[in-house]
């Protein structure tokens, strides 16, 4: 469970960055509204379409595979519907907006003067994000990294559908273990567990990462600087 949160964690926050980066950054407005619920709309969609979505294009003989021995001098299937590259794939696709959100508000606010004059000044631009825009982004991505890891610990559907038996994560565990095994106190235990294992990492965000409810919702106040 705390392997697949995390490197769901990481591969969300570094591929949501670039995206609410850019969107942030985009002058027209109406642009901007139009790809923010972009990403609102793909979490209305239900979950489980998103996973069936995911097994059809990465099946043996789904269109990725299709593609790949068609294109290329692969011949035998190279992605299966299951498995840990699908599990963690459906993961990151479910909470990849989250992410995005709570680092789009943070760099939204940061004052674009601040990188024309560090361009001024000489720097290129993988200097300025990485001088300027970065150090001042710093809640915002603490915020999308707490936010999608406390979100991953409790993840169910994607690891029960996407996933095999050794990518089950402990809420697949907890319902087996109570609708299938009938072993109600075992499941109970391992729900105690996770829910301890929940309120120590948001304590650990709250109190470690300095971390309130506004960097963990993506909202920062209009102004701030350090956003």
């Amino acid at each position: 469970t705390l392997e697949l949160a995390a490197v769901t964690t990481v591969l969300s926050t570094l591929a949501g960055y670039p995206i609410a980066y850019w969107i942030a950054r985009v002058e027209s407005p109406k642009l901007k509204r139009a790809f923010l619920l972009m990403i609102i709309a793909t979490m209305w969609i239900t979950v489980i379409i998103r996973v069936y979505a995911i097994q059809t294009v990465l099946s043996s003989n789904g269109l990725l595979n299709q593609f790949l021995m068609a294109a290329t001098p692969i011949n035998n299937p190279v992605t299966s519907g299951t498995g840990y590259m699908p599990t963690i794939i459906g993961m990151v696709y479910g909470f990849l907006p989250f992410a995005i959100l709570t680092m789009y508000t943070s760099i939204n606010n940061i004052n674009p003067k601040l990188e024309e004059a560090s361009r001024n000044l000489g720097a290129s631009r993988i200097q300025t994000i990485r001088h300027v825009v970065l150090p001042l982004s710093k809640n915002g991505i603490a915020g999308a990294f707490a936010l999608v890891f406390i979100l991953s610990i409790g993840s169910y559907v994607v690891p029960m559908l996407l996933g095999n038996p050794s990518q089950w994560t402990l809420p697949v565990i907890i319902t087996n273990a109570v609708n299938q095994d009938l072993n109600v106190p075992f499941g109970a235990v391992l729900s105690v567990i996770l829910t301890g294992l929940t309120i120590f990492f948001f304590v650990l965000a709250v109190k470690v990462l300095g971390l309130g409810t506004d960097e963990l919702v993506g909202d920062t106040p209009e102004g701030d600087a350090d956003g």
